[in-house]
């Protein structure tokens, strides 16, 4: 008579089971909450949003190397502020913030990275302003001398004021404080450091902001898509400021005042997948891209705090250098600063070295509190000069990100989910077979315990085993989980570096939980015999008391 056996009592056929009960749980998860996001609901739109910022934490505190770009941030403290400041006409002789910066260490840092053949380098400080003409002539004048005898960008904040616009983007100009006279001189470019805030976090970044004055209005370039548009396509920059600058203003009225635009609720949807997409600096009717970006570098307050910071002296942060000013300046003797009558002359404090700057991105920026320029983001709060160095890369290495439409989404979670079932299909074999496994080591006990004479061993042998395989299917669960949540982040990254901004970790949850119900059988029967065995022995020994009295 031929047997039918039942492979679903089978090891790998509880497996297999137990897998598939978990992806379809995960799964129906998945449909709905992508169902409920498209029915534009609160919470699910949350989470999405939450699971999409984790992962942008997660990745840019892993150790992920830049694809093509080297990045370096000079942060200026204390100690590099005061070497630099005349305490006899300086307006903070204690250096007890981070603005002003002084002109002469802003020249002799731009001196020392051209020299080095940097790349590009973003002054992000405040630049002498209304009562400083002198330093902003010699300011002028040392970049200028830098970037003719160098192959160095230099980008500076064009002088603004904020302004009360509808739309966020504007800025109020006056070219009187600017350090040149135009926005554009030989390799000195001046952009915008205006951002877009949504609900007071940072997720996306404007190509431009539209720069108001008297004489009327245009779009310029902010920072980021300035100094990427540089690195990557210079000669488009080049012509735009040719654009810019022979085109002039358009005048103010009704229907062209940029400042005046309304951001559609649809605007982000609309958006080009091109990041560099050519805008028309005169065309004051429609607003610019503003691109949702993926931040990949870490916010430094985040990773240690200021008391740390002071204790660095040079520290490679993950994916980019982190610099102290002050562990960059040579102090030697022959390093003299002179002030006369407002302007700054320095022979040279920042040392030259090309290993330090050559070929990089470089930002000159302050991180510490005291400086008041520190921004919400997705993954922290993090200085503006961080924020910057974050949308320059995403604007050269990544895509911009973007919402997929509703059976998109959903094939992307379901192959998230398929992703982080394949270590947990792994853990399941190896706990369903523990059972087998432990039968045949019982066995080969009961053999054992006939030769032995231990009455310890012969009592609680079978009571070892069935702990020991708890405590197996306990760590295989553990490491399991951990291994697909390994798996769902890295094919999440992958998403987001696509430009596919879709939640995974929620539904992978989903399936975590599926499968903590079916482990939490297995180790609650167990840990019900071993209070059954401590239950027993205890009453055993009462009642056996009881006799003897």
């Amino acid at each position: 008579m031929k047997r039918n056996e039942d492979y679903s009592q089978k090891w790998w056929g509880k497996a297999i089971l137990t897998s598939l009960t978990a992806g379809m749980f995960a799964c129906t998860i998945a449909l709905l909450m992508v169902g409920l996001y498209f029915m534009d609901y609160g919470p699910i739109k949350l989470l999405e949003q939450f699971g999409i910022d984790r992962s942008m934490q997660l990745y840019s505190e892993a150790a992920a190397a830049p694809k093509s770009y080297r990045f370096a941030f000079v942060d200026v403290d204390k100690a590099a502020c005061k070497l630099f400041l005349d305490e006899k006409i300086d307006s903070d002789p204690e250096c007890r913030t981070s603005k002003p910066i002084p002109t002469s260490l802003i020249i002799d840092f731009v001196r020392a990275a051209t020299e080095s053949q940097a790349a590009l380098v973003i002054i992000d400080v405040t630049l002498p302003e209304k009562n400083e003409v002198q330093d902003r002539e010699a300011l002028q004048q040392a970049l200028e001398t830098g970037s003719n005898s160098s192959n160095t960008w230099i980008i500076a904040p064009v002088y603004d004021r904020p302004s009360d616009s509808e739309n966020g983007l504007t800025i109020e100009g006056d070219p009187r404080f600017d350090i040149i006279p135009t926005h554009t001189k030989g390799r000195i470019l001046l952009a915008s450091a205006a951002t877009y805030t949504e609900h007071g976090v940072i997720r996306t970044y404007p190509a431009a902001s539209c720069y108001a004055m008297t004489e009327g209005q245009r779009w310029i370039p902010t920072i980021p898509y300035l100094a990427a548009l540089l690195i990557a396509n210079p000669m488009v920059a080049q012509s735009y400021y040719r654009q810019n600058d022979q085109s002039g203003f358009v005048a103010v009225n009704a229907k062209n005042n940029c400042s005046q635009l309304k951001i559609p609720p649809d605007f982000f949807k609309n958006q080009s997948n091109t990041i560099f997409s050519a805008f028309d600096p005169l065309d004051t009717t429609r607003i610019p891209p503003i691109i949702r970006f993926f931040y990949s570098l870490p916010s430094l307050g985040m990773l240690m705090d200021e008391s740390e910071r002071d204790q660095i002296a040079m520290k490679h942060i993950y994916n980019y250098q982190y610099y102290e000013a002050s562990k960059l300046i040579d102090a030697a003797s022959g390093c003299m600063h002179k002030h006369v009558d407002g302007i700054s002359h320095s022979p040279g404090c920042f040392r030259s070295i090309g290993d330090y700057y050559q070929g990089k991105i470089i930002i000159l920026g302050s991180s510490r509190a005291q400086a008041m320029d520190h921004v919400q983001t997705p993954i922290g709060t993090m200085s503006g000069s961080e924020l910057i160095l974050n949308a320059t890369r995403a604007f050269l290495e990544f895509e911009p990100l973007k919402q997929s439409p509703p059976l998109a989404m959903l094939i992307e979670k379901f192959k998230g989910i398929g992703v982080a079932m394949i270590p947990m299909f792994f853990a399941w074999c190896l706990i369903f077979l523990s059972g087998p496994a432990t039968r045949v080591i019982r066995l080969k006990l009961v053999t054992q315990c006939r030769r032995t004479k231990s009455g310890i061993f012969r009592r609680y042998r079978w009571r070892m085993l069935d702990w020991m395989r708890t405590l197996f299917v306990i760590i295989i669960f553990v490491l399991g989980i951990y291994t697909a949540y390994i798996f769902e982040v890295i094919y999440l990254w992958e998403q987001l570096e696509q430009g596919v901004a879709t939640d995974l970790l929620l539904p992978a949850l989903a399936l975590g939980l599926q499968g903590f119900a079916v482990g939490a059988k297995i180790i609650s029967n167990t840990f019900y015999q071993i209070v059954l065995v401590i239950f027993t022995f205890i009453l055993h020994r009462i009642i056996r008391f009881k006799n003897i009295r």
